[in-house]
C-alpha cells in the first residue's frame, strides 16, 4: 500500500482538509505498512544496552555485507576469526561469578580447565610451558604405564604434566635390573616385538636433560589390537637375552642374566 498523505486544507480551519476521522484512518494505514517493514517486523528487540531475540532459544546472527567485517571497539569478527584491532592486545572472555567460559566441551574458570560433562580432558598436542623452562624429566607419576613429564623453571614452581593416554593405544613398559656396578643397566638396548612382527627399539641412557634424570623405565606404545610377544635385550656387557612377557602384563621387570 502506498503512503497516505493527510490533507490539511489550503488554510487553517477552512474546512477543506481531511476530518479527524479520515486523518486517523490514514495514520493507522500508514503505521500498518510501517510495521510490515522487515527491519521493524524482525524478532530482535533492543532494550537499554541489551539485544535480545523475541523467539525462544533462537540465535542472533549478525552478517556483514560482501567482504566487510563485524567490528566492535577493539574487536573484529572476520569470517570464523576473532581479531584484535589494537597491537599486542589480549582477547579476554570472562564468565560471571562462579560461571565458566565453555568452548566445545571445555570449561575455563580462572586457571582451571575442566570438561562440561565430567569426562577427562585430553591434551594430545605439544606441551607448552609459558615461562623460563630449564630441566625436563620423563617418569610415570601415577604408575599407569603412560610417560608423564616434570618440568622445572627458573625462579618459578615445578610443573607436572600427567599423560592421560591416547584412545586406541596401549602402553607397555620395561624396567631392567642391571649387574653390580650398573644397577640401572645404562646403555642397554631393548627391542620390543609384537604379534604382527613390528619392532620398537629404545635405549637406557643417563643424563636426560639439564640437571635432570628421567626414569630408567622404557616406554613403548602399541595399538589396542597388538600383543607384545617378545622382548630382546642387548645388555651393556654385550650379553643378549630374550623374554616372552606374561599374557596381559604390560609393565615388566627383567633382571640381567647374572643377577639372581
Amino acid at each position: 500500500m502506498t503512503q497516505e498523505v493527510i490533507d490539511v486544507g489550503v488554510n487553517a480551519d477552512d474546512g477543506t482538509g481531511d476530518s479527524l476521522y479520515e486523518s486517523g484512518n490514514k495514520i493507522n494505514n500508514n503505521f500498518g505498512d510501517f510495521f510490515d517493514l522487515v527491519p521493524v517486523k524482525a524478532d530482535i528487540k533492543f532494550f537499554g544496552n541489551n539485544i535480545t531475540s523475541r523467539q525462544s532459544n533462537a540465535d542472533i546472527d549478525v552478517h556483514p555485507s560482501g567482504t566487510g567485517s563485524i567490528v566492535f571497539p577493539g574487536i573484529r569478527f572476520n569470517d570464523n576469526n576473532i581479531e584484535v584491532l589494537n597491537t599486542n592486545d589480549d582477547i579476554k572472555i570472562s564468565a560471571n561469578g562462579s560461571g565458566r567460559v565453555t568452548i566445545a566441551g571445555l570449561g575455563f574458570g580462572g586457571t582451571t580447565i575442566s570438561s562440561d560433562d565430567s569426562t577427562s580432558v585430553n591434551i594430545n598436542e605439544n606441551v607448552i610451558v609459558d615461562g623460563d623452562a630449564k630441566g625436563l624429566a620423563v617418569t610415570d607419576l601415577d604408575q599407569d604405564g603412560w610417560p608423564d613429564l616434570v618440568v622445572t623453571q627458573n625462579n618459578d614452581r615445578m610443573l607436572a604434566f600427567r599423560n592421560q593416554g591416547v584412545v586406541g593405544r596401549r602402553p607397555f613398559t620395561v624396567r631392567l635390573q642391571g649387574p653390580p656396578g650398573n644397577p640401572q643397566a645404562i646403555g642397554a638396548r631393548v627391542t620390543l616385538i609384537t604379534d604382527d612382527e613390528q619392532r620398537q627399539v629404545a635405549e637406557i641412557y643417563a643424563g636426560s636433560g639439564y640437571l635432570s634424570q628421567s626414569t630408567p623405565t622404557l616406554f613403548f606404545g602399541t595399538d589396542a589390537t597388538q600383543t607384545v610377544t617378545r622382548v630382546q635385550i642387548r645388555w651393556p656387557d654385550g650379553k643378549v637375552s630374550r623374554h616372552v612377557p606374561p599374557v596381559g602384563n604390560r609393565q615388566i621387570q627383567i633382571p640381567h642374566p647374572d643377577v639372581q
